[in-house]
């Protein structure tokens, strides 16, 4: 390699660290206020901003699938999601189909009976949840393609508001510098070439 095209490499890899090279993640909020308050409706996926909640079981052993009910959060006023633990199958959170995301926070607030509810991520971090309020959630839940919910047998919990972040994406922009500098260094090597 020759010191000219060092110089152009190390000046295309420059402009691509200075443009940032990937767009931020921006946090995310499954709400769940686009399902009306309807207790008695079972649910059994929903889909919030690219995160899905549904229920791993079809059927459990009582011939009830799993699912979970829109609910009223007493605490603020919106639509929150009562999920169950009918026979002691685990939900599970996934975010476009198996893409990465963060998991940031949770809030979360006993129905039935109650916790311990455990939290385990594609990565096998786990986290156990004795208490209502928002959870936040460590760097074993980060990058991850699922988190499972186990509750126990015949207990129900409220969530809402679950925060997460997908993974970072690329900007148009880089792809542009990208471009562009390929084409320079193409066009500086043929120069060289009819020159030599």
């Amino acid at each position: 390699m020759t010191c000219v095209s060092r110089c152009c490499y190390r000046l295309a890899v420059a402009l691509v660290l200075l443009s940032g090279g990937l767009a931020p993640a921006r946090a995310e909020v499954m709400t769940f206020d686009s399902l009306p308050v309807q207790p008695a409706l079972e649910i059994r996926s929903y889909t919030e901003n690219g995160l899905t909640l549904f229920a791993v079981d079809d059927v459990g052993p009582g011939g009830r699938p799993d699912h979970f009910h829109p609910v009223l959060n007493s605490t603020n006023g919106t639509t929150a999601a009562r999920i169950f633990g009918v026979d002691g199958s685990p939900q599970l959170f996934t975010f476009f189909g198996g893409a990465t995301f963060d998991l940031v926070s949770i809030d979360f607030y006993v129905a039935v009976i109650g916790p311990p509810v455990t939290f385990t991520s594609s990565s096998g971090a786990t986290q156990v949840v004795s208490g209502p309020g928002v959870i936040p959630f460590g760097p074993g839940f980060q990058n991850v393609t699922f988190v499972r919910l186990d509750i126990p047998f015949n207990s129900a919990i409220n969530i809402d508001n679950v925060v997460f972040q997908g993974s970072p994406i690329p900007e148009p922009s880089t792809f542009v510098l990208l471009g562009t500098g390929a084409l320079a260094l193409a066009g500086y090597t043929r120069f060289r070439r009819r020159t030599a």
